[in-house]
């Protein structure tokens, strides 16, 4: 510890002008001599040529990692050399600088639960934000065509997402906002517009199912609707890999986080595929619907055409859709945890 191989000696002397003083420093074999009385420390220096073998250096340019600099204004201190080298061992030489890399007045603790309870706090703002995406739905957008309402969703997520790079490149900062607060409005709103999307997307669902296999149905779109989310993370990890992004190397995350955004309006691309009809009527061909006399099951030859041309167009889109909306899906609260260095 600096604290245990530090030794600092102070020597005065008075007159009539006033004390003089002269100060000596000793860290391991390093020894500095300062002060304003210049016959003291040409005394001192011969005090110690006699007793120890030591070698006087001149004027002090850099001590304990600290450069030092003298002109006419005075004397300039700088850590340059070993804040770069500590970045460059913490894999973080490449971070743009900010002005502000940390809140005013942060208080660093050893603690990490308070960590946790920031992570679950903003994750319980997120759940209101969700809340507020339901009631938004029912209210207001529960009437709106299937592919409009997906198109203006979809493009507001791709602009969401780029919340997370304003986080990344640290411009919340540069806008007075910070990073707790940023986060909080970003999860806020991101789970909004997420549980906007996911709405209609379970009306459409729903409306796929013919009579008498719906539980079947609905439970293969919503298998298929899981492997989307299952590929979209493998390509995530596979994306983060290659950019070798991991939990203490990040300078390559915002390309990440913009390439995720570019993939999320790719959908938009398939929206052809997502029936232009009203929320409240009816999606399947009226003669899929029909029943034989007597029997409240479905004619097998229509059973064979739903599979052949609903599970063609619809589970093939529901797949692809659900792959690239939800591809490499990040939430701010873990990005926060970047930056709690």
């Amino acid at each position: 510890m600096l604290k245990d191989k530090l030794i600092i000696l102070s020597l005065s002397r008075g007159d009539r002008r006033g004390a003089q003083v002269s100060i000596l420093i000793i860290y391991a074999d390093d020894i500095i001599i300062t002060g304003d009385d210049l016959e003291e420390i040409g005394h001192l220096k011969e005090q110690l040529d006699k007793e120890f073998e030591v070698k006087d250096l001149g004027k002090l340019k850099y001590f304990l990692g600290i450069e030092v600099a003298k002109s006419r204004q005075g004397i300039f201190i700088s850590q340059r050399k070993y804040t770069l080298d500590l970045l460059d061992k913490t894999g973080m030489l490449g971070c743009a600088p900010v002005d502000s890399p940390i809140e005013a007045n942060h208080k660093i603790d050893a603690d990490t639960s308070g960590e946790k309870e920031t992570v679950g706090f903003i994750f319980s703002i997120g759940s209101i934000g969700s809340l507020f995406g339901v009631l938004l739905y029912q209210n207001l957008l529960k009437d709106y065509p299937f592919r409009d309402l997906l198109f203006w969703v979809q493009l507001l997520t791709g602009f969401a997402g780029m919340l997370d790079l304003i986080l990344v490149l640290r411009l919340n900062l540069k806008l007075g906002m910070p990073d707790y607060l940023f986060v909080v409005i970003d999860e806020c709103v991101s789970q909004m517009i997420w549980r906007i999307k996911w709405m209609p997307l379970l009306v459409l669902s729903s409306k796929l199912c013919p009579s008498g296999i719906e539980g079947t149905f609905f439970a293969l779109l919503m298998s298929i609707d899981n492997a989307g989310l299952l590929s979209s993370s493998w390509g995530g990890g596979l994306l983060l890999h290659l950019l070798k992004v991991t939990r203490t190397e990040f300078r390559n995350l915002w390309t990440a986080i913009l390439i995720r955004n570019i993939l999320r309006v790719f959908p938009l691309a398939l929206l052809f595929l997502v029936p232009k009809s009203n929320q409240n009527s009816n999606i399947l061909p009226p003669e899929i619907l029909m029943h034989d006399e007597g029997t409240g099951n479905l004619k097998e030859a229509d059973v064979e055409w739903l599979l052949l041309s609903i599970a063609r167009n619809a589970i093939h889109s529901f797949w692809i859709i659900s792959a690239s909306c939800n591809w490499m899906q990040g939430d701010s609260a873990r990005l926060l945890n970047y930056f709690q260095w």
